[in-house]
Protein backbone atom coordinates (compact mmCIF):
# COMPACT_ATOMS: atom_id res chain seq x y z
CA UNK A 1 0.00 0.00 0.00
CA UNK A 2 2.90 2.38 0.69
CA UNK A 3 3.95 2.09 -2.96
CA UNK A 4 0.44 2.98 -4.18
CA UNK A 5 -0.46 6.49 -5.41
CA UNK A 6 -1.61 8.92 -2.71
CA UNK A 7 -5.15 8.86 -4.06
CA UNK A 8 -5.33 5.08 -3.59
CA UNK A 9 -3.95 5.43 -0.05
CA UNK A 10 -6.55 8.11 0.76
CA UNK A 11 -9.34 5.87 -0.52
CA UNK A 12 -8.06 3.00 1.64
CA UNK A 13 -7.94 5.18 4.76
CA UNK A 14 -11.40 6.62 4.06
CA UNK A 15 -12.81 3.10 3.85
CA UNK A 16 -11.36 2.33 7.28
CA UNK A 17 -12.75 5.58 8.70
CA UNK A 18 -16.22 4.86 7.33
CA UNK A 19 -16.49 1.88 9.69
CA UNK A 20 -15.87 3.78 12.94
CA UNK A 21 -15.48 7.57 13.04
CA UNK A 22 -13.95 8.14 16.46
CA UNK A 23 -10.40 8.93 17.44
CA UNK A 24 -9.65 5.71 19.30
CA UNK A 25 -10.81 3.38 16.53
CA UNK A 26 -9.35 5.52 13.77
CA UNK A 27 -5.91 5.61 15.41
CA UNK A 28 -6.11 1.90 16.12
CA UNK A 29 -7.18 0.78 12.66
CA UNK A 30 -5.35 3.12 10.30
CA UNK A 31 -1.82 1.76 9.66
CA UNK A 32 0.92 3.81 11.31
CA UNK A 33 2.51 4.67 7.97
CA UNK A 34 -0.77 6.13 6.64
CA UNK A 35 -1.71 8.22 9.68
CA UNK A 36 -0.97 11.44 7.80
CA UNK A 37 -4.05 10.83 5.64
CA UNK A 38 -6.53 10.97 8.53
CA UNK A 39 -8.84 14.01 8.04
CA UNK A 40 -8.02 16.65 10.63
CA UNK A 41 -11.61 16.96 11.83
CA UNK A 42 -11.42 13.37 13.12
CA UNK A 43 -8.48 14.29 15.35
CA UNK A 44 -10.69 16.40 17.61
CA UNK A 45 -11.54 14.57 20.81
CA UNK A 46 -12.39 15.43 24.38
CA UNK A 47 -11.81 11.88 25.55
CA UNK A 48 -8.56 10.21 26.54
CA UNK A 49 -6.33 8.99 23.74
CA UNK A 50 -3.42 6.57 23.62
CA UNK A 51 -0.30 8.74 23.61
CA UNK A 52 1.90 5.72 22.85
CA UNK A 53 -0.18 4.99 19.75
CA UNK A 54 0.20 8.58 18.56
CA UNK A 55 3.95 8.41 19.09
CA UNK A 56 4.18 5.31 16.90
CA UNK A 57 2.36 6.89 13.98
CA UNK A 58 4.43 8.00 11.00
CA UNK A 59 3.13 11.49 10.32
CA UNK A 60 3.78 12.87 6.85
CA UNK A 61 6.26 15.54 5.79
CA UNK A 62 3.28 17.70 4.83
CA UNK A 63 2.20 17.63 8.47
CA UNK A 64 5.73 18.51 9.53
CA UNK A 65 5.47 21.62 7.36
CA UNK A 66 1.97 22.30 8.67
CA UNK A 67 1.92 21.84 12.47
CA UNK A 68 -1.58 23.38 12.57
CA UNK A 69 -2.85 19.93 11.51
CA UNK A 70 -1.30 18.42 14.61
CA UNK A 71 -2.54 20.90 17.20
CA UNK A 72 -6.09 19.69 16.66
CA UNK A 73 -5.63 16.79 19.01
CA UNK A 74 -2.65 18.24 20.89
CA UNK A 75 -5.02 19.96 23.32
CA UNK A 76 -6.70 16.61 24.00
CA UNK A 77 -3.50 14.75 24.86
CA UNK A 78 -1.44 17.56 26.39
CA UNK A 79 -2.64 17.12 29.95
CA UNK A 80 -2.16 13.35 29.74
CA UNK A 81 1.34 13.87 28.41
CA UNK A 82 2.37 16.37 31.05
CA UNK A 83 0.98 14.25 33.87
CA UNK A 84 1.93 10.71 32.85
CA UNK A 85 4.58 10.79 30.11
CA UNK A 86 8.23 11.76 30.20
CA UNK A 87 8.84 14.63 27.77
CA UNK A 88 11.70 12.79 26.14
CA UNK A 89 9.26 10.05 25.10
CA UNK A 90 7.24 12.35 22.84
CA UNK A 91 7.74 11.86 19.12
CA UNK A 92 8.84 14.72 16.89
CA UNK A 93 5.45 15.06 15.10
CA UNK A 94 3.61 15.35 18.43
CA UNK A 95 6.04 18.02 19.65
CA UNK A 96 5.44 19.88 16.41
CA UNK A 97 1.83 20.24 17.51
CA UNK A 98 2.86 22.73 20.24
CA UNK A 99 0.17 25.41 20.44
CA UNK A 100 -0.47 28.35 22.76
CA UNK A 101 -4.19 27.70 22.38
CA UNK A 102 -3.74 24.29 24.02
CA UNK A 103 -1.81 25.49 27.06
CA UNK A 104 -4.21 27.80 28.86
CA UNK A 105 -4.79 25.45 31.81
CA UNK A 106 -1.20 24.20 32.06
CA UNK A 107 1.28 25.58 34.59
CA UNK A 108 4.07 27.80 33.28
CA UNK A 109 6.76 25.43 34.54
CA UNK A 110 5.27 22.46 32.71
CA UNK A 111 5.09 24.50 29.51
CA UNK A 112 8.76 25.42 29.94
CA UNK A 113 9.59 21.74 30.36
CA UNK A 114 7.69 21.00 27.17
CA UNK A 115 9.62 23.74 25.35
CA UNK A 116 12.92 22.24 26.47
CA UNK A 117 11.84 18.85 25.15
CA UNK A 118 11.86 20.42 21.67
CA UNK A 119 15.60 21.16 21.86
CA UNK A 120 17.99 19.61 19.28
CA UNK A 121 19.01 16.01 19.93
CA UNK A 122 21.53 13.93 18.04
CA UNK A 123 19.37 10.81 17.94
CA UNK A 124 16.24 12.27 16.33
CA UNK A 125 15.06 14.63 13.59
CA UNK A 126 14.71 18.33 14.24
CA UNK A 127 11.40 19.55 15.69
CA UNK A 128 10.16 21.86 12.93
CA UNK A 129 8.19 24.82 14.32
CA UNK A 130 6.50 27.85 12.80
CA UNK A 131 7.13 31.43 13.85
CA UNK A 132 3.85 31.69 15.79
CA UNK A 133 4.89 28.65 17.83
CA UNK A 134 8.42 29.96 18.36
CA UNK A 135 7.30 33.41 19.53
CA UNK A 136 4.81 31.76 21.88
CA UNK A 137 7.65 29.68 23.35
CA UNK A 138 9.82 32.77 23.67
CA UNK A 139 7.08 34.58 25.62
CA UNK A 140 7.20 31.77 28.20
CA UNK A 141 10.98 31.80 28.71
CA UNK A 142 11.99 35.40 27.98
CA UNK A 143 12.10 36.25 31.67
CA UNK A 144 14.48 33.41 32.52
CA UNK A 145 18.09 34.16 33.28
CA UNK A 146 19.31 30.89 31.77
CA UNK A 147 22.05 31.23 29.18
CA UNK A 148 22.31 27.49 28.58
CA UNK A 149 21.22 27.78 24.96
CA UNK A 150 21.33 24.04 24.37
CA UNK A 151 18.19 23.70 26.52
CA UNK A 152 15.99 25.42 23.95
CA UNK A 153 14.84 24.81 20.35
CA UNK A 154 17.52 26.30 18.11
CA UNK A 155 15.00 28.27 16.02
CA UNK A 156 13.48 29.85 19.15
CA UNK A 157 16.92 31.24 20.00
CA UNK A 158 16.55 33.64 17.04
CA UNK A 159 14.21 35.66 19.29
CA UNK A 160 16.14 35.08 22.53
CA UNK A 161 18.02 37.73 24.46
CA UNK A 162 21.57 36.91 25.52
CA UNK A 163 24.15 38.63 27.69
CA UNK A 164 27.38 39.77 26.04
CA UNK A 165 29.78 37.43 27.89
CA UNK A 166 27.87 34.51 26.38
CA UNK A 167 27.53 35.90 22.86
CA UNK A 168 29.95 33.44 21.25
CA UNK A 169 28.04 30.49 22.69
CA UNK A 170 24.76 32.07 21.57
CA UNK A 171 25.81 32.49 17.94
CA UNK A 172 27.26 28.98 17.87
CA UNK A 173 23.85 27.69 18.95
CA UNK A 174 21.94 29.78 16.40
CA UNK A 175 24.29 28.51 13.71
CA UNK A 176 22.01 25.49 13.27
CA UNK A 177 18.82 27.58 13.25
CA UNK A 178 16.54 27.91 10.24
CA UNK A 179 16.59 31.63 9.45
CA UNK A 180 13.84 31.21 6.86
CA UNK A 181 11.21 31.00 9.64
CA UNK A 182 11.69 34.70 10.41
CA UNK A 183 9.14 37.21 9.13
CA UNK A 184 10.77 39.94 7.08
CA UNK A 185 8.88 42.58 9.06
CA UNK A 186 10.89 41.73 12.18
CA UNK A 187 14.26 42.58 10.55
CA UNK A 188 16.01 40.12 12.86
CA UNK A 189 18.75 38.82 10.48
CA UNK A 190 20.40 42.21 9.94
CA UNK A 191 20.37 42.96 13.67
CA UNK A 192 21.81 39.53 14.46
CA UNK A 193 24.59 39.96 11.89
CA UNK A 194 25.56 43.30 13.38
CA UNK A 195 25.61 41.83 16.89
CA UNK A 196 27.57 38.78 15.72
CA UNK A 197 30.23 40.93 14.08
CA UNK A 198 30.60 42.95 17.29
CA UNK A 199 30.82 39.74 19.33
CA UNK A 200 33.41 38.04 17.10
CA UNK A 201 35.43 41.16 16.33
CA UNK A 202 34.62 41.11 12.61
CA UNK A 203 35.38 44.39 10.85
CA UNK A 204 34.20 45.09 7.33
CA UNK A 205 32.54 42.42 5.20
CA UNK A 206 35.25 39.73 5.26
CA UNK A 207 34.38 36.72 7.44
CA UNK A 208 37.02 34.08 8.18
CA UNK A 209 36.52 30.33 7.97
CA UNK A 210 36.56 30.00 11.77
CA UNK A 211 33.87 32.64 12.17
CA UNK A 212 31.82 31.10 9.36
CA UNK A 213 31.82 27.85 11.33
CA UNK A 214 30.40 29.75 14.31
CA UNK A 215 27.77 31.67 12.33
CA UNK A 216 26.65 28.55 10.45
CA UNK A 217 23.27 29.07 8.81
CA UNK A 218 23.46 32.82 9.28
CA UNK A 219 25.42 32.65 6.03
CA UNK A 220 22.04 32.23 4.33
CA UNK A 221 21.20 35.84 5.23
CA UNK A 222 24.43 37.44 3.95
CA UNK A 223 24.42 39.86 1.03
CA UNK A 224 26.61 40.02 -2.09
CA UNK A 225 29.43 41.98 -0.45
CA UNK A 226 29.79 39.62 2.50
CA UNK A 227 29.74 36.50 0.30
CA UNK A 228 32.39 37.65 -2.19
CA UNK A 229 34.70 39.08 0.49
CA UNK A 230 34.54 36.17 2.94
CA UNK A 231 36.58 32.98 2.94
CA UNK A 232 35.52 30.75 -0.02
CA UNK A 233 34.52 28.19 2.62
CA UNK A 234 31.27 30.15 2.74
CA UNK A 235 30.05 28.01 -0.18
CA UNK A 236 29.92 25.00 2.14
CA UNK A 237 27.67 26.89 4.56
CA UNK A 238 25.42 28.11 1.74
CA UNK A 239 24.65 24.49 0.82
CA UNK A 240 22.34 24.41 3.86
CA UNK A 241 20.13 27.26 2.63
CA UNK A 242 16.56 26.79 1.42
CA UNK A 243 16.64 29.54 -1.21
CA UNK A 244 18.72 32.43 -2.53
CA UNK A 245 18.20 35.97 -3.80
CA UNK A 246 19.48 36.97 -7.23
CA UNK A 247 22.33 38.91 -5.56
CA UNK A 248 23.35 35.86 -3.53
CA UNK A 249 23.40 33.71 -6.68
CA UNK A 250 25.55 36.31 -8.45
CA UNK A 251 27.91 36.38 -5.46
CA UNK A 252 28.28 32.58 -5.41
CA UNK A 253 29.08 32.58 -9.13
CA UNK A 254 31.68 35.32 -8.60
CA UNK A 255 33.37 33.25 -5.89
CA UNK A 256 33.28 30.05 -7.97
CA UNK A 257 34.49 31.64 -11.19
CA UNK A 258 37.43 33.24 -9.39
CA UNK A 259 39.06 29.81 -9.26
CA UNK A 260 40.12 30.40 -5.65
CA UNK A 261 37.88 27.75 -4.14
CA UNK A 262 38.34 24.08 -3.30
CA UNK A 263 36.66 23.34 -6.65
CA UNK A 264 39.62 24.78 -8.58
CA UNK A 265 39.81 26.59 -11.90
CA UNK A 266 36.61 26.47 -13.99
CA UNK A 267 38.59 25.03 -16.92
CA UNK A 268 39.09 21.85 -14.88
CA UNK A 269 35.48 21.41 -13.78
CA UNK A 270 33.75 18.11 -14.52
CA UNK A 271 30.62 16.20 -13.61
CA UNK A 272 32.32 15.48 -10.29
CA UNK A 273 32.31 19.22 -9.59
CA UNK A 274 28.55 19.29 -9.93
CA UNK A 275 28.24 16.45 -7.45
CA UNK A 276 30.60 18.11 -4.97
CA UNK A 277 28.68 21.40 -5.13
CA UNK A 278 25.55 19.70 -3.84
CA UNK A 279 22.37 21.72 -4.36
CA UNK A 280 24.10 24.95 -5.41
CA UNK A 281 24.13 24.26 -9.21
CA UNK A 282 20.33 24.11 -9.13
CA UNK A 283 20.29 27.85 -8.39
CA UNK A 284 23.18 28.99 -10.60
CA UNK A 285 22.72 30.70 -13.96
CA UNK A 286 24.17 30.21 -17.43
CA UNK A 287 27.25 32.15 -16.29
CA UNK A 288 28.18 29.05 -14.33
CA UNK A 289 27.00 26.41 -16.81
CA UNK A 290 28.86 28.00 -19.73
CA UNK A 291 32.11 26.87 -18.12
CA UNK A 292 31.32 23.22 -18.88
CA UNK A 293 32.36 21.83 -22.24
CA UNK A 294 29.29 20.82 -24.22
CA UNK A 295 29.37 17.10 -24.99
CA UNK A 296 28.34 16.08 -28.51
CA UNK A 297 26.04 13.16 -29.14
CA UNK A 298 28.98 10.82 -29.71
CA UNK A 299 27.08 7.69 -28.63
CA UNK A 300 24.28 8.17 -31.12
CA UNK A 301 20.65 8.68 -30.24
CA UNK A 302 19.50 8.85 -26.63
CA UNK A 303 18.30 5.40 -25.54
CA UNK A 304 16.91 3.79 -22.41
CA UNK A 305 20.50 3.02 -21.34
CA UNK A 306 21.49 6.66 -21.86
CA UNK A 307 18.61 7.87 -19.71
CA UNK A 308 19.58 5.42 -16.96
CA UNK A 309 23.08 6.93 -16.77
CA UNK A 310 23.63 8.56 -13.37
CA UNK A 311 24.54 12.01 -14.71
CA UNK A 312 22.09 12.20 -17.60
CA UNK A 313 21.32 14.75 -19.09
CA UNK A 314 24.62 16.42 -18.16
CA UNK A 315 26.42 17.55 -21.32
CA UNK A 316 23.31 18.07 -23.46
CA UNK A 317 22.26 21.53 -24.49
CA UNK A 318 18.75 22.06 -25.84
CA UNK A 319 19.80 21.67 -29.47
CA UNK A 320 21.62 18.38 -28.93
CA UNK A 321 18.89 17.05 -26.65
CA UNK A 322 16.30 17.72 -29.34
CA UNK A 323 18.39 16.14 -32.11
CA UNK A 324 19.33 13.02 -30.14
CA UNK A 325 15.93 12.26 -28.62
CA UNK A 326 13.44 10.29 -30.71
CA UNK A 327 9.68 10.55 -30.18
CA UNK A 328 9.43 6.80 -29.63
CA UNK A 329 12.05 6.95 -26.88
CA UNK A 330 10.05 9.68 -25.15
CA UNK A 331 6.80 7.68 -25.11
CA UNK A 332 8.56 4.49 -23.98
CA UNK A 333 10.63 6.16 -21.24
CA UNK A 334 8.41 9.07 -20.19
CA UNK A 335 8.55 8.45 -16.43
CA UNK A 336 12.34 8.10 -16.40
CA UNK A 337 12.79 11.22 -18.54
CA UNK A 338 10.51 13.51 -16.55
CA UNK A 339 12.12 12.38 -13.31
CA UNK A 340 15.59 13.43 -14.48
CA UNK A 341 14.89 16.53 -16.59
CA UNK A 342 14.41 19.66 -14.48
CA UNK A 343 15.41 22.55 -16.80
CA UNK A 344 12.57 24.20 -18.67
CA UNK A 345 14.27 24.21 -22.09
CA UNK A 346 14.64 20.41 -22.05
CA UNK A 347 11.19 19.93 -20.54
CA UNK A 348 9.69 21.94 -23.41
CA UNK A 349 11.33 19.54 -25.88
CA UNK A 350 9.81 16.53 -24.11
CA UNK A 351 6.36 18.12 -24.17
CA UNK A 352 6.69 19.02 -27.85
CA UNK A 353 7.59 15.43 -28.74
CA UNK A 354 4.63 14.15 -26.72
CA UNK A 355 2.30 16.49 -28.60
CA UNK A 356 3.79 15.09 -31.79
CA UNK A 357 3.13 11.52 -30.63
CA UNK A 358 -0.45 12.25 -29.47
CA UNK A 359 -1.92 14.90 -31.81
CA UNK A 360 -5.45 14.40 -30.42
CA UNK A 361 -4.32 15.29 -26.89
CA UNK A 362 -2.57 13.58 -23.99
CA UNK A 363 -4.57 11.04 -21.97
CA UNK A 364 -4.47 10.24 -18.23
CA UNK A 365 -1.86 7.51 -18.77
CA UNK A 366 0.67 9.99 -20.20
CA UNK A 367 -0.35 12.95 -18.03
CA UNK A 368 0.24 11.05 -14.78
CA UNK A 369 3.88 10.55 -15.82
CA UNK A 370 4.46 14.13 -16.92
CA UNK A 371 5.67 15.26 -13.49
CA UNK A 372 7.42 18.62 -13.26
CA UNK A 373 7.47 18.85 -17.06
CA UNK A 374 3.87 20.07 -16.80
CA UNK A 375 5.16 23.47 -15.61
CA UNK A 376 6.17 24.40 -19.19
CA UNK A 377 2.68 23.69 -20.55
CA UNK A 378 0.68 26.60 -21.94
CA UNK A 379 -3.07 27.01 -21.60
CA UNK A 380 -3.33 25.88 -25.23
CA UNK A 381 -1.46 22.68 -24.35
CA UNK A 382 -3.67 22.05 -21.31
CA UNK A 383 -6.86 22.68 -23.30
CA UNK A 384 -6.04 19.55 -25.33
CA UNK A 385 -5.47 17.33 -22.31
CA UNK A 386 -8.02 14.71 -21.28
CA UNK A 387 -8.00 14.70 -17.46
CA UNK A 388 -10.65 12.39 -16.07
CA UNK A 389 -8.99 10.77 -13.03
CA UNK A 390 -8.25 12.21 -9.60
CA UNK A 391 -4.86 10.46 -9.75
CA UNK A 392 -3.94 12.69 -12.69
CA UNK A 393 -5.07 15.86 -10.94
CA UNK A 394 -3.09 14.92 -7.84
CA UNK A 395 0.02 14.10 -9.87
CA UNK A 396 -0.02 17.56 -11.47
CA UNK A 397 -0.74 19.76 -8.49
CA UNK A 398 1.80 18.25 -6.10
CA UNK A 399 4.47 20.39 -7.79
CA UNK A 400 4.75 23.84 -6.09
CA UNK A 401 6.16 25.36 -9.30
CA UNK A 402 2.76 25.05 -10.97
CA UNK A 403 1.69 28.58 -11.97
CA UNK A 404 -1.77 29.89 -11.03
CA UNK A 405 -3.10 29.98 -14.59
CA UNK A 406 -1.85 26.42 -15.12
CA UNK A 407 -3.46 25.22 -11.91
CA UNK A 408 -6.79 26.74 -12.84
CA UNK A 409 -6.70 25.30 -16.36
CA UNK A 410 -5.76 21.82 -15.08
CA UNK A 411 -8.45 21.80 -12.39
CA UNK A 412 -11.12 23.00 -14.81
CA UNK A 413 -10.15 20.32 -17.35
CA UNK A 414 -10.74 17.77 -14.60
CA UNK A 415 -14.05 19.32 -13.50
CA UNK A 416 -15.25 19.38 -17.11
CA UNK A 417 -15.02 15.59 -17.22
CA UNK A 418 -18.30 13.74 -16.53
CA UNK A 419 -19.00 12.82 -12.90
CA UNK A 420 -16.31 14.99 -11.30
CA UNK A 421 -16.82 17.36 -8.33
CA UNK A 422 -14.79 19.28 -5.77
CA UNK A 423 -15.01 16.67 -3.01
CA UNK A 424 -12.65 16.30 -0.05
CA UNK A 425 -10.24 14.14 -2.06
CA UNK A 426 -10.10 16.77 -4.80
CA UNK A 427 -9.60 19.57 -2.25
CA UNK A 428 -6.67 17.65 -0.71
CA UNK A 429 -5.16 17.16 -4.16
CA UNK A 430 -5.64 20.81 -5.13
CA UNK A 431 -4.20 22.23 -1.89
CA UNK A 432 -3.23 25.93 -2.11
CA UNK A 433 -4.14 25.92 -5.81
CA UNK A 434 -7.74 26.31 -4.67
CA UNK A 435 -7.07 30.06 -4.72
CA UNK A 436 -6.70 29.94 -8.52
CA UNK A 437 -10.39 29.04 -8.92
CA UNK A 438 -13.25 31.47 -9.52
CA UNK A 439 -15.75 32.01 -6.73
CA UNK A 440 -18.46 30.40 -8.85
CA UNK A 441 -16.45 27.18 -8.74
CA UNK A 442 -15.61 27.50 -5.03
CA UNK A 443 -19.30 27.94 -4.33
CA UNK A 444 -19.87 24.32 -5.43
CA UNK A 445 -17.83 22.98 -2.48
CA UNK A 446 -20.16 21.42 0.08
CA UNK A 447 -19.75 21.72 3.84
CA UNK A 448 -19.25 17.95 4.12
CA UNK A 449 -16.45 18.03 1.54
CA UNK A 450 -14.65 20.86 3.34
CA UNK A 451 -15.14 19.15 6.70
CA UNK A 452 -13.38 15.97 5.63
CA UNK A 453 -10.52 17.76 3.84
CA UNK A 454 -7.09 18.65 5.19
CA UNK A 455 -6.03 22.18 6.12
CA UNK A 456 -6.06 24.39 3.03
CA UNK A 457 -3.49 27.17 2.59
CA UNK A 458 -5.55 30.25 1.68
CA UNK A 459 -2.71 32.77 1.88
CA UNK A 460 -2.92 33.60 -1.84
CA UNK A 461 -6.73 33.78 -1.93
CA UNK A 462 -8.60 37.04 -2.38
CA UNK A 463 -10.81 38.42 0.39
CA UNK A 464 -13.88 37.35 -1.58
CA UNK A 465 -12.58 33.79 -1.91
CA UNK A 466 -11.67 33.59 1.79
CA UNK A 467 -15.07 34.93 2.82
CA UNK A 468 -16.88 32.35 0.69
CA UNK A 469 -14.82 29.45 2.06
CA UNK A 470 -15.21 30.81 5.59
CA UNK A 471 -19.00 30.67 5.29
CA UNK A 472 -18.77 27.07 4.11
CA UNK A 473 -16.37 26.22 6.95
CA UNK A 474 -18.83 27.56 9.55
CA UNK A 475 -21.37 25.02 8.32
CA UNK A 476 -18.72 22.30 8.24
CA UNK A 477 -17.73 22.61 11.90
CA UNK A 478 -20.89 24.06 13.49
CA UNK A 479 -21.43 20.93 15.62
CA UNK A 480 -18.05 21.53 17.31
CA UNK A 481 -18.62 25.18 18.24
CA UNK A 482 -19.30 24.27 21.86
CA UNK A 483 -15.67 23.11 22.10
CA UNK A 484 -14.02 26.52 21.76
CA UNK A 485 -10.40 25.46 21.26
CA UNK A 486 -11.17 22.66 18.81
CA UNK A 487 -13.58 24.85 16.84
CA UNK A 488 -11.09 27.71 16.76
CA UNK A 489 -8.26 25.48 15.51
CA UNK A 490 -10.49 24.10 12.75
CA UNK A 491 -11.88 27.46 11.66
CA UNK A 492 -8.71 29.56 11.99
CA UNK A 493 -7.35 28.81 8.48
CA UNK A 494 -10.47 30.46 7.07
CA UNK A 495 -10.35 33.66 9.13
CA UNK A 496 -9.54 36.50 6.75
CA UNK A 497 -9.23 40.29 6.89
CA UNK A 498 -12.85 41.22 6.22
CA UNK A 499 -14.92 42.72 9.03
CA UNK A 500 -17.02 39.63 9.68
CA UNK A 501 -14.16 37.18 10.08
CA UNK A 502 -12.14 39.67 12.15
CA UNK A 503 -15.16 39.94 14.44
CA UNK A 504 -15.14 36.14 14.68
CA UNK A 505 -11.46 36.16 15.69
CA UNK A 506 -12.14 38.74 18.39
CA UNK A 507 -15.06 36.60 19.55
CA UNK A 508 -12.68 33.68 20.08
CA UNK A 509 -10.33 35.93 22.00
CA UNK A 510 -12.71 37.69 24.35
CA UNK A 511 -15.70 35.35 24.64
CA UNK A 512 -14.29 31.86 24.19
CA UNK A 513 -11.03 32.83 25.93
CA UNK A 514 -8.81 31.31 23.25
CA UNK A 515 -5.18 32.30 22.82
CA UNK A 516 -5.23 33.67 19.27
CA UNK A 517 -2.13 33.39 17.06
CA UNK A 518 -0.79 36.85 16.23
CA UNK A 519 -0.78 36.07 12.51
CA UNK A 520 -4.55 36.69 12.56
CA UNK A 521 -3.99 40.33 13.46
CA UNK A 522 -1.96 41.66 10.54
CA UNK A 523 -4.08 44.78 10.20
CA UNK A 524 -3.43 47.02 7.23
CA UNK A 525 -2.58 50.05 9.36
CA UNK A 526 -0.03 48.17 11.48
CA UNK A 527 3.45 47.25 10.28
CA UNK A 528 4.08 44.78 13.08
CA UNK A 529 2.30 41.56 14.01
CA UNK A 530 0.87 41.63 17.53
CA UNK A 531 0.89 38.45 19.59
CA UNK A 532 -2.40 38.60 21.50
CA UNK A 533 -3.04 36.17 24.32
CA UNK A 534 -5.92 35.95 26.73
CA UNK A 535 -4.77 36.88 30.20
Amino acid sequence: MLAAPVIVQETYVNQIISIAQNVTNVLGNVPDALAGLIPRVLLVSSSAVDVAAINQKVWTSDQVRNPQHLVLWFSSILLQVLQTTQKRDLSVPVLQGFSCSSLQSVSTQKVKDLIKSCRPRSNRNKVQLKETQLTCMYNYVKGDASQNFGDFPSDMLLYYKYVNPNCRSYFTSTGVSDFSVLSSVLNIPSAMLSNAKDCLGITGNAISKDNLNILGNMACTLDYSHIVNSDPFILEKLKNCNSFTADQVAAMETVLLSGNTMYGNPSNWSSGTLTDLGVLPLYLTQNFWNEFTMVRCTLGNITHATISYEYFPFGYNAQQFDLCLDVGVVTANLAALTEKIYTEDLQAIILAKLNEAYPSGLQDAQLQLLGATSRVATTDDISQWNISKIDTLSAFLKFPSCISFQSKAIIMRYLNAPGTTLGSTEINAIGPNICSLDTTVLNTITSDSLKMSNTVDLSSCSSEQKSLLYNTAILSYRTLRASSVSYYLLIVPYLGEDTHTCREAIHFFFVLQCSVDYALFYWRDFSFAINIEFL
